[in-house]
């Protein structure tokens, strides 16, 4: 190639790419903003405009890793949303909210991918201790989420009230319908705090981001299928995300990022059931160990045995198929056919929403090659609730010959901390060799064991002599 091509290939490059980034013409923005789909009546104004310009130009990288979370979260909110009769569109909320992460915690402390306060997320049922933050809780959250946004519909009777009264509180909408005397969003918006004035648009920046991300040329940053095709399971009792780690082979990493509201590794004994999520592929495992977990647990492997987390797609657990189009079909009738969401067919092939599909086609299906499970989230779980063994053996591990022997068939001792008592006291009246075994055994780490509480509950392993 000349020296004249190559400058020409690369101004190509960089005009394309500079012009991939600008935002259109007004004219073109509020013509696709008069289109959007929302459960709040679109307005173009420059404060939406910034709102599309930090979606699309500013912090693109940013954008591409919330489009590809939509694939963990969206079936859930659309299913809870048509479970209640609520629009579809309030999905987009949480991208608001929090960017699809339910990690986030803002300045005021407020946390998930809803983004409760700590006085609200207990009001609405949501439990913050020790062991769990439910505000962090993906079906959890949303349920309470939607229960207040109702509650705000029903107070208001109006989608864009109902959303500031989300963000900013009841109390300062009423203030404003008061001085303003109107209950139209638009002329009361002035009489709100600048944060809950400018929230409804924020709205409306995200469902122009889900709408026309194609537009700009960003492209989802997908999960690895593990984190993308996931079931989820309703559970009573004790459980050790680490141990589950080994007996599923799945990486610690991936339960902890499947299941970001259990803050110590740990699912505890509730009477109403907590859920935890898994890589489908597995969840038929997760069943037959929660219900039988002696016979599960892998004999030859400690927790130090334990695969380091890695990133990455591992292909092997996941089978490639290949849908040709027929004549009629939609991308709907096609996810319905497959039993995905569409959300995944688009991803997975480059689709964008209401794509005319021609037939002959070749789209790309992937499923869990051990799929012995085949509803989605929670659906089965309705009706089939997991039930545990009564007795609390779920958190016991299989250490090495270096170890203590635990018996197979052998129930833990439950210990109910005294006042001061500490972990080399608890091992020394149970003839307890090693204060390890303890800390191991209850999944506590080194440095938090003098800071047990008088009355909590520790595990003792029962020993074969």
């Amino acid at each position: 190639m000349s020296i004249k091509n190559i400058f020409t290939a690369i101004f190509l490059l960089l005009f394309i790419n500079t012009h991939a980034e600008e935002l259109p013409e007004d004219e073109i923005l509020k013509e696709r903003v008069s289109k959007l789909e929302s459960c709040v009546k679109p307005k173009f104004n420059s404060v939406l405009k910034g709102y599309i310009r930090t979606y699309t130009v500013n912090k693109r990288s940013k954008s591409e890793l919330i489009l590809g979370r939509v694939l963990l979260y969206f079936p859930l909110f659309e299913k809870a949303l048509a479970d209640r009769n609520l629009p579809t569109e309030l999905k987009y909320l949480s991208i608001t909210e929090s960017a699809l992460n339910p990690l986030a915690t803002s300045r005021s402390n407020a946390a998930g991918l809803w983004q409760f306060m700590a006085p609200t997320a207990k009001e609405y049922g949501l439990q913050i201790d020790y062991w769990v933050d439910e505000r962090r809780d993906p079906i959890r959250a949303t349920d309470a989420a939607l229960t207040y946004l109702e509650k705000l519909h029903s107070m208001y009777g109006d989608w864009a009230l109902a959303l500031a009264a989300y963000n900013g509180g009841p109390g300062r909408v009423n203030r404003a319908i008061k001085r303003s005397r109107t209950k139209n969003f638009w002329k009361l918006r002035r009489f709100l705090p600048k944060e809950t004035q400018n929230y409804v648009t924020a709205y409306l920046g995200a469902c122009y981001l889900m709408q026309y991300h194609k537009e700009h040329q960003l492209k989802p940053v997908l999960p690895e299928l593990d984190l993308q095709i996931i079931g989820s399971a309703k559970v009573y009792k004790r459980l050790d995300l680490q141990e589950l780690s080994k007996v599923t082979q799945v990486p610690l990493w991936k339960l902890q990022y499947l299941n970001p509201s259990y803050q110590q590794n740990i699912i505890p004994q509730r009477t109403d059931g907590n859920y935890i999520t898994v890589p489908k592929r597995v969840l038929n495992l997760l069943m037959d160990y929660v219900n039988n977990p002696q016979g599960i647990i892998p004999q030859d492997v400690s927790i130090q045995d334990l695969p380091e987390p890695k990133g990455g797609s591992d292909m092997n657990n996941f089978e490639l198929k290949k849908h040709i189009v027929s004549d009629r079909e939609t991308i709907r009738s096609i996810s319905t056919k497959y039993k995905i969401s569409h959300h995944h067919l688009m991803a997975w092939n480059d689709l964008i929403r209401n794509q005319y599909l021609e037939s002959g086609k070749e789209l790309k299906i992937f499923h869990p090659k051990d799929l012995s499970v085949e509803t989605s989230v929670l659906s089965t779980m309705k009706k089939e609730p997991l039930a545990l063994l009564p007795s609390p053996t779920l958190n016991k591990l299989k250490y090495n010959s270096s170890h203590l022997n635990l018996r197979k068939s052998s129930t833990p001792i439950i210990h109910i901390v005294k006042k001061k008592q500490t972990i080399q006291d608890i091992a020394k009246e149970y003839n307890i060799g090693s204060v390890n075994t303890i800390l191991r055994y209850n999944n506590i780490n080194k440095k938090n064991s003098k800071r047990l509480k008088a009355g909590s509950s520790i595990y003792i392993p029962s020993i074969s002599k």
